[in-house]
């Protein structure tokens, strides 16, 4: 089992991010969930009906032209954009947990989105939709 500790590794990851990591882009998580304000360069929302699903937006730092930073299966989101979809079982909040993120690059700029549930939950199939929904707000 891959060890995570997810809030450390975002934490890590968007330490240099923006204060709000959608500034420029666009999200749509489910119905219902409850947002978080942005905080250390990331975006949380919680599942009200589900403790321990959340959803995360973070800019895991910028890269240089041309540098491939991709991991995981390659997929599109945003039109035909090509994205990365890192699928993961391990820890959060010292609990077992599924950790599914999209990231994906425009020009320099680089986001993800992360939806992370207990072991036990059944995927959200909103939730899933959800990380699939990061766009720029207008093309870069």
């Amino acid at each position: 089992m891959v060890r995570l500790t997810f809030l450390l590794s975002c934490a890590l990851l968007s330490a240099c991010a923006p204060a709000d990591p959608l500034d420029g882009f666009t999200f749509r998580p489910p119905a219902g969930w409850t947002a978080l304000p942005p905080h250390d360069g990331s975006r949380l929302w919680t599942n009200p009906r589900s403790a321990g699903e959340e959803l995360l937006v973070t800019r895991p730092g910028d890269i240089s032209p041309g540098e491939d930073h991709s991991a995981g299966k390659p997929v599109t989101i945003c039109g035909g954009h090509p994205a990365s979809l890192t699928l993961k079982i391990g820890t959060a909040f010292d609990h077992p947990a599924h950790l599914e993120s999209i990231t994906a690059t425009w020009q320099n700029i680089r986001i993800m989105a992360a939806y992370v549930r207990p072991l036990s939950a059944r995927a959200d199939p909103n939730a899933e939709t959800a990380l699939r929904s990061l766009c720029p707000r207008k093309p870069i």
